[in-house]
């Protein structure tokens, strides 16, 4: 059965909606997956706020801080599947939504992207807007042009295509180093669009979303 690995960076996390997102994570049974949770050098270790999970499907690893480009790129490289999804440890995963992108990029066939919508939220996970798009196939210059807009945790990645992709740019960008590295990804492979929700974006005052300068994000682009 094919293996998908989850990629979820932490730092800093209020520890409820940590646990929340790793519930939702690992709320999937149609398919296999690992939850490789990368604890970003925070003062009290990850492993301790998740002691009191129970399912053998997560794994716990510590690094020195680096920021979340830094901890992806350390989860890629012990990750074992060969999907992989990269989710948020404040964000929450619809239930079964790994397992249907799944299906859709298997389907698709060769090495195909699956993406769904994303669900904006207050802090409090109540609906705000959706985010998603109906482009197929090969989207890299609609990317370029800003006209490709999904969220990275709403997208299911062949592992082969990551690859050929490169890294996560650890210290190139303040903000926008999620449009960067899809933007990249996009050049090397077609997506296929899932019709339906397929995480909660929740929005809060240190989110990127709210917190991101309009200079970072000009120097970004």
């Amino acid at each position: 059965m094919t293996l998908v690995s989850l990629i979820m960076p932490v730092w800093k996390p209020r520890s409820d909606w940590l646990h929340d997102a790793v519930a939702s994570a690992l709320d999937e049974h149609a398919c296999e997956l690992e939850l490789l949770v990368v604890d970003d050098g925070n003062e009290q270790p990850v492993a301790q706020l998740l002691a009191d999970v129970g399912d053998p499907r997560l794994r716990v690893m510590r690094i020195e801080h680096g920021g979340p480009y830094a901890a992806r790129n350390a989860a890629l490289a012990a990750a074992h599947g060969d999907y992989v999804r990269y989710v948020d440890a404040d964000d929450i995963v619809e239930p079964g939504s790994t397992g249907r992108l799944l299906a859709l990029a298997r389907a698709a066939g060769g090495e195909t992207l699956a993406y769904g919508a994303t669900m904006m939220c207050d802090e409090n996970l109540t609906p705000q807007r959706v985010v998603t798009d109906v482009v197929e196939g090969h989207v890299a210059e609609d990317c370029l042009l800003g006209g490709y807009d999904v969220y990275v945790v709403s997208i299911l990645y062949p592992r082969a295509v990551l690859e050929r992709a490169g890294p996560w740019e650890e210290t190139a960008f303040v903000v926008s180093g999620d449009w960067d590295y899809v933007l990249r990804v996009l050049e090397q492979a077609p997506v296929r669009r899932l019709d339906e929700v397929v995480a909660r974006y929740r929005r809060h005052p240190t989110s990127v979303t709210k917190s991101a300068r309009v200079a970072d994000g000009a120097r970004a682009g």
